[in-house]
């Protein structure tokens, strides 16, 4: 069952899923279209699942579910990586490479191989203070409140002196 992202309770469930480049405007529409029609199927053993998504920034993916009315299984949860996994196919386009990590700079995306994060830290690119997208959201009152946050508040805390 689609239902607007906005009226998700706070204790909704979020995966959040990266492009490997931004999205174009017709790319942007297929997406959109494809997941509305994704979420109006999503079920979990049967049940419908109270589902949402939502583009953001061009290059995210979110999906979304209120676990209070259903909660998403193990299968069900397959079911969204397989659709997300078959978007990327469609488009040319991965969404499921965890290996970039993306700061925003200048209203534009920055993606750096995690491979090559900490030289760039080293050599003064990425500072504590640089904005990053928190892609370790669970619940959408963290994707809502916390969604772009500094990266010495991440995991990449441990690469800042």
């Amino acid at each position: 069952m689609l239902v607007s992202i906005n009226d998700l309770p706070d204790s909704a469930r979020v995966w959040i899923y990266q492009a490997n480049k931004d999205l174009n405007a017709d790319q942007k529409v297929f997406v959109e279209k494809q997941s509305a029609n994704f979420c109006k199927q999503w079920t979990a053993h049967g049940a419908d699942l109270k589902a949402s998504f939502q583009v953001v920034n061009d290059r995210f993916l979110i999906l979304a579910n209120d676990e209070e009315q259903n909660v998403a299984s193990g299968c069900s949860i397959d079911t969204s990586v397989h659709f997300v996994t078959a978007l990327g196919l469609e488009l040319d386009l991965d969404f499921l490479d965890r290996e970039q990590v993306g700061f925003l700079v200048d209203k534009n995306i920055l993606s750096i191989n995690l491979g090559e994060l900490k030289e760039e830290i080293e050599q003064g690119n990425i500072k504590p203070s640089s904005i990053t997208f928190n892609l370790q959201a669970k619940h959408i009152a963290d994707f809502r409140e916390k969604w772009l946050i500094p990266a010495k508040e991440t995991w990449m805390k441990r690469y800042f002196k």
